[in-house]
């Protein structure tokens, strides 16, 4: 089900675990692939929206995701925890960056401008890059 697989080589390249170059999260929240194009965003306020600007879902104040409906996804705690909506463990995102799954398992790794928010969405979305 864990599908993010970045390894970033300066704070907002992402990376895949053979360190081929998958895109950029930018400081703003948009999310590009490989070859530049728009793919999509989460705002400052949380919304996340595809690269049609149609509307995914939200990650509010506290870390809870919804989807476009409103339902609860999961959850992304300030420790870096990301469960799903049964509470059960996704993976983590440690304080430096590293990306696990619910295993343990190194996934990979985001720099520190890119918000544990915007990488906690792909365990949701994982469509976008």
């Amino acid at each position: 089900m864990f599908l993010f697989t970045p390894i970033t080589s300066n704070d907002t390249d992402i990376r895949d675990r053979y360190g081929s170059y998958k895109g950029k999260v930018q400081e703003d929240g948009s999310f590009r692939d490989k070859y530049g194009s728009y793919e999509g965003k989460i705002d400052s306020n949380g919304s996340l929206r595809d690269r049609h600007g149609s509307y995914l879902g939200k990650v509010d104040p506290s870390g809870n995701v919804r989807d476009r409906a409103g339902s609860y996804l999961g959850k992304v705690t300030e420790s870096g925890d990301v469960r799903d909506k049964y509470g059960s463990l996704l993976g983590k995102i440690d304080p430096n960056g590293t990306v696990r799954d619910k295993h343990g398992a190194y996934i990979g790794k985001v720099g520190s401008s890119v918000s544990k928010e915007a990488t906690a969405i792909k365990f949701f979305f994982p469509g976008l890059n």
